[in-house]
Order: C-alpha cells, then sequence, then structure tokens
C-alpha cells in the first residue's frame, strides 16, 4: 500500500502544470488518506543486490527468483507491527466494502440519476427527498400490512 501511494505521489509530484501538463494522472484509492506519508516521502536512489543472470535454463532461474521473492514478502509481514496488521486489513476491508456498494444495481441507479438531481434547486432537491421517502414509507407499510 505504501509503494503504491509513493508511485502515486512521485507521478504527482513529478508532472507539469500549465499547458504542458499531462492530463492523465491517476490518483491512488487512498491517496488523500495516507497524505501521512509526505513526512517520509524521499525519493532515494536505489542500487540492485541481484546480480544479472545470464543463465540459459531461465525457467529454473525464475522459479528461483519467485521463491526467494515469496519468502522475502513473507519475512516482511512477519516484521510488520500489529498496528501496521490491522491497518491493512482495514483498509482492504473498506475497498472490498466499497467494490461491494458500487457493484451494486441500487448504486448503479443512484449514480446514474444523481447527474439529473444535480441540476435541482435546493428546494427541488428537498421535495425530491421527501417524495423518495414518502414512497419507501408506501412500500413499507404495504410490506406491513401483507404480513399481517
Amino acid at each position: 500500500m505504501r509503494d503504491e501511494w509513493m508511485k502515486c505521489h512521485r507521478k504527482l509530484s513529478e508532472s507539469k502544470s500549465g499547458s504542458g501538463a499531462n492530463p492523465i494522472v491517476h490518483k491512488y484509492t487512498y491517496y488523500d488518506n495516507m497524505k501521512f506519508l509526505s513526512k517520509i516521502a524521499q525519493h532515494r536512489d536505489t542500487e540492485s543486490n541481484m546480480q544479472p543472470t545470464f543463465n540459459t535454463e531461465s525457467d529454473d532461474s525464475h522459479d528461483s527468483l519467485i521463491r526467494k521473492r515469496k519468502k522475502e514478502q513473507v519475512h516482511k509481514e512477519k516484521d510488520l507491527s500489529a498496528v501496521d496488521r490491522r491497518m491493512i486489513q482495514f483498509i482492504d476491508s473498506m475497498q472490498k466494502e466499497e467494490k461491494k456498494i458500487d457493484d451494486s444495481r441500487i448504486m448503479s441507479f443512484f449514480k446514474s440519476i444523481a447527474p439529473t438531481i444535480e441540476k435541482f434547486s435546493d428546494d427541488e432537491v428537498v421535495e425530491f427527498q421527501y417524495q423518495v421517502i414518502s414512497i419507501l414509507r408506501n412500500f413499507k407499510q404495504r410490506n406491513i400490512n401483507s404480513n399481517t
């Protein structure tokens, strides 16, 4: 998550402004929520600790590289503090919940009528909300009456 934030931060900070700007810079989903990382966001040059391999048996070296990376990932996960693990779980659960809501047919309907409602005046919005609540109340009352 931090790496994704750092990539996005680097792209945003390197992007030009004005007429030379690239208008297509997509923000990481949790970029604004994770702005606290900007305190530590400093670009550093890195050096590779991997030796270039010129092995003709590329499948074997590729498999060993994958196994090594998996071991490193497991080691990194062990090094995470309890707070970091809980934060990752929380953000994952929020992403899953947002995805469920975004994918529902009900939200699709509301998103489709939102541009029209945004054109309403304040009084029209209040009237629209009142009518929707009245309809919901009528449906609920009808369900209660049919169950009794």
